[in-house]
């Protein structure tokens, strides 16, 4: 976790220290041994035990990136093991609202694969486009954590939806040092160097790499649903690569037209 310099907290506590520094200098430079001095010593220390107070309400005890990293790593695996029992081999895709099958944009989880058309039924559904699993993508609850406290508002431009990506996944949720954003032939590859959530996505690689594919993580999910909306297509992920030595992941979106 990134411990941020606005935390008021942390700013008070080097003002008293930076205080209770100057104070002992200045006793130390009269080198007068007065009660004057003595009480600008005690002043001193008085400033600096407060800081150390203060500091102790700077910092949260929250779960490391890597354990936060684990919490959905069985649910995942688990609706992906149901999915296969099924029968269902296809790749997820993020079918946005504009193709009527929901007031939101819905994850579809095919048999085989997708066509556009239409489907019919709650769960499980059937139609011209194919037929599987219809659900809210994993990324809902955090799409609308952000909507509701970062306003997040999706763009149709190409560049800004890029744009929008990197800002969201470096500056609002700190997932990664750095983040690249580009188009690859008909596809989109987002690029993580620095994974904060890295051991996560080795664990369900461990299990099984179709699992990323068959029933993306809510962080790959929230970033193909962003593409979805934003381009106004259906998309689905085509691979997810790892490189446990920089924690780099690469992951590649492909539009259905």
């Amino acid at each position: 976790m990134i411990t941020k310099f606005d935390d008021k907290n942390l700013i008070s506590t080097l003002i008293l220290v930076i205080a209770a520094i100057i104070l002992l200098l200045l006793a130390y430079m009269t080198k007068r041994n007065d009660l004057i001095t003595a009480m600008v010593i005690v002043s001193a220390i008085i400033l600096f035990l407060t800081a150390i107070f203060l500091y102790s309400f700077s910092t949260e005890d929250l779960l490391s990136s890597e354990l936060l990293s684990l919490l959905h790593v069985q649910g995942t695996i688990n609706l992906c093991r149901i999915a296969t029992d099924l029968g269902i081999m296809g790749q997820a895709v993020f079918i946005p609202e504009s193709y009527g099958m929901n007031d939101k944009t819905m994850q579809f989880l095919p048999v085989t694969e997708y066509k556009k058309g239409n489907l019919s039924g709650d769960s499980f559904v059937s139609g011209s486009a194919g037929t599987g699993l219809l659900m809210h993508p994993q990324g809902k609850p955090l799409k609308d954590y952000l909507t509701s406290h970062s306003s997040l508002k999706i763009p149709h431009d190409e560049n800004e939806i890029f744009s929008l990506i990197k800002e969201t996944g470096v500056e609002i949720l700190e997932l990664a040092d750095k983040i690249n954003v580009s188009k690859t032939g008909e596809g989109y590859t987002i690029t993580f160097l620095n994974f904060q959530l890295f051991s996560g996505c080795q664990a369900i690689q461990n299990e099984s790499p179709a699992c990323c594919l068959i029933n993306p993580c809510p962080i790959c999910s929230l970033f193909g649903v962003i593409l979805a909306e934003g381009l106004n297509k259906p998309i689905t992920l085509e691979h997810c690569t790892l490189e446990k030595s920089k924690k780099k992941i690469e992951i590649l979106y492909i539009p259905i037209s």
